[in-house]
Formats: C-alpha cells, structure tokens, sequence
C-alpha cells in the first residue's frame, strides 16, 4: 500500500482506531451495554445511534475507513480497478462494461442489445459505490450478498434478469468470478455518503462484541487506484468458505 496514504481504520482491528474514537466510541457502548442481553442475537441495526453518527465520522476526518465491496468481475475488470480504481455507476459505465464484456468474448451482440434495453438506472444504484465496512458481513450476511457475487454485470445490469429462467439468467451466472473489492474511503471526499443504519452503529456494535456488524455504505465518490487495497476471489484464505457464498 502507498505509504503516503492517511492512516487506515478497520472497524474489525480495534488497534486501529484512533485514540479519540476508541475513547467515544467505548463510552457510547457502555451506555448501551445494560440493553444487551445477548451479543449474539443482536445487531448493530437495533443500535438507536443516528444522533451519534455525525460525530464519530467526525472523529474519522484525517482517515481512511477500509470497506469492502462485493460484485462479480470478468478478469479484464479486475485489471482495470487495479488500474484505475472503481468508479461511480451510471449508464456511461454500465454500457462500458456490456461493450468490453462483447469485444472480450463473453456476450454476443443480441445478448448485449437486452441488457442495454433493460438496464435498470433507478436512483438507488446510480452516483455510487455499495459497500460494507465490517468483514462479518461475508458470514453473517452472506444471504444478503449471494446475489451479488453470483450474477456478473451489478444490480443494475442483472436484476431484470435474474428472477426468470431464461439464457440471459444463466450467462449472467456462468461469467466472472465472486469478487471482494477492499477499498479505502475518505469521507471527507465524499461527504453526502450515507450508511444504513450508520457508521456510529458499527464501531459501536464492534465495541459491544456484536456478532452483526452488517452497514451498508453508499459511497458518492469515484475510489482511486492507491485506495484499492485489494480484490479477494475464492480459494483465497480471506474469502470464506461460507455455504451461503458462491464459490465459483
């Protein structure tokens, strides 16, 4: 990684918190410990901590926050994020990915002509980036992310297609591999990013020694190459052998 970068926090290493952040973050925990009668059963989302999220991303001004985000990639994708980072979704890139996916053998042009027809660009997927902060997710939510590691192309390319049994179906699940793309983001350079239910929820979660640290983060910012750490497929010891992960 550039050594130039800010400093990197992991919501899974506590180590790697700041110190003023450890200290908020241990004290708002406390504050909540007498409602948890079992880690296990409770998650990060039944935190009521929206009055709290401002300040612990202000706590996090100066770092990066490590995140992982979970797609299907053909390997001249993978290339590219290593080369030029992830960029935000909109039609100009989900019609370059239909392109290079025809001129690189992986679709044919009528195949290519339905998914362009079809691609879904609804304001819930376009000017941003999903990703979830805590690698807990990749078990605890590995439902919630099957779907987007078994079906190429994003949300907006395969979900007008998946639900059906039909060829585009099966080509959609038959190219690419599973895919965790590890990125470093700076919420300063992004700063209408949402997370649901909130970044305080998971540092607080982590704090508690919640078993479901799951935050969905919607990034509004292009991630540059220096900010991709990493991109996990299966057969690599980070990528869980988890029942609910594709595997191939």
């Amino acid at each position: 990684m550039n050594p130039e970068l800010a400093p990197v926090v992991d919501v899974d290493d506590s180590s790697t918190w700041p110190d003023q952040l450890a200290h908020r973050v241990h004290e708002l925990a406390e504050q909540r410990q007498g409602l948890i009668d079992d880690p296990a059963e409770f998650g990060c989302s039944d935190l009521d901590l929206w009055e709290r999220d401002a300040e612990v991303r202000q706590l996090l001004d100066g770092y990066l926050l490590r995140g992982y985000h979970a797609t299907r990639l053909l390997a001249h994708e993978t290339d590219n994020i290593r080369a030029h980072g992830l960029r935000l979704f909109d039609a100009k890139l989900g019609t370059a990915r239909l392109d290079t996916a025809v001129e690189h053998g992986y679709l044919t042009t009528d195949e290519h002509a339905t998914l362009i027809q079809g691609m879904a660009l609804t304001s819930n997927r376009v000017g941003q980036i999903c990703l979830f902060l805590s690698k807990t997710t990749l078990t605890e939510d590995a439902e919630g992310l099957n779907l987007l590691l078994a079906a190429w192309g994003g949300e907006a390319i395969y979900m007008p297609h998946v639900h059906t049994d039909n060829p585009i179906n099966t080509k959609l699940r038959s190219i690419g591999i599973p895919s965790i793309v590890v990125a470093l983001l700076d919420l300063r350079a992004s700063p209408t990013t949402t997370a649901f239910p909130g970044v305080a929820n998971v540092f607080i979660g982590a704090s508690l020694g919640l078993s479901s640290l799951t935050v969905d983060v919607f990034y509004r910012a292009p991630i540059a190459p220096a900010h991709i750490e990493r991109i996990i497929h299966p057969g690599d010891v980070e990528y869980p052998q988890h029942q609910g992960l594709p595997q191939t």
